[in-house]
Formats: structure tokens, C-alpha cells, sequence
């Protein structure tokens, strides 16, 4: 049966393996494990970014500001809530485009 993991050698500074032993007793989980959640975090968190940075661009190039999808008060919306508001104003500019009355993103 092939290997389904590879290993990898890499240091850490002292202070920070430290801290690395002391989530993995509290934890109760092996230390091997625990860098494996915390790199897929890390790729995952890096993989959102670019997202984020593509759905910036194409919003700035459908001519949709920040303000467009921010809460009252200038509240930054959260990843749940991006999405909807974002797909409702491109409705929105959709709609203005074919003369049709536009659609308004429902208050969250």
C-alpha cells in the first residue's frame, strides 16, 4: 500500500515550539497533527485572500465601491454576508442595464 503522508523536517524558533508543546498537552492531540491543522488553516486563509483580492477586482471593474457592500455605519461584512450583498448588486446593475428596475439587497 502506497504512503499517503510525507515527512518534513523544519525548526522553530524556541519560544514558539514551546507554545507548540503546550497547545498540543492542552489539546490532547499529537504535534504532528496540530501543524497539519494549523498549515490547511493557513492555506485555506491564504486561498480567501485571493478570492477576496479577484471579488475586489471584478466588483472595481463592475464599478461597485466598498460602500455598496458595507453595512451602515461603514461595518466591514463578514464572509457570510458578502456574498449575498455582493450577488445582489450585480443584480442590481444588471437590472439598470436592461431597464428593468433594480434589485436592492435586503437589509441584514
Amino acid at each position: 500500500m502506497p504512503r499517503t503522508t510525507k515527512t518534513i523536517t523544519f525548526s522553530l524558533p524556541l519560544e514558539m515550539a514551546e507554545r507548540v508543546d503546550e497547545v498540543m498537552k492542552q489539546e490532547g492531540r499529537a504535534r504532528s497533527a496540530l501543524l497539519r491543522e494549523a498549515l490547511r488553516r493557513y492555506i485555506e486563509e491564504c486561498e480567501w485572500k485571493q478570492l477576496l483580492r479577484y471579488g475586489e477586482q471584478r466588483a472595481r471593474e463592475q464599478g461597485i465601491a466598498p460602500e455598496d457592500v458595507s453595512l451602515p455605519g461603514g461595518r466591514i461584512l463578514g464572509r457570510c454576508q458578502f456574498i449575498p450583498n455582493i450577488e445582489n448588486r450585480l443584480e442590481s446593475l444588471a437590472g439598470d442595464r436592461d431597464g428593468q428596475p433594480p434589485i436592492h439587497a435586503a437589509a441584514t
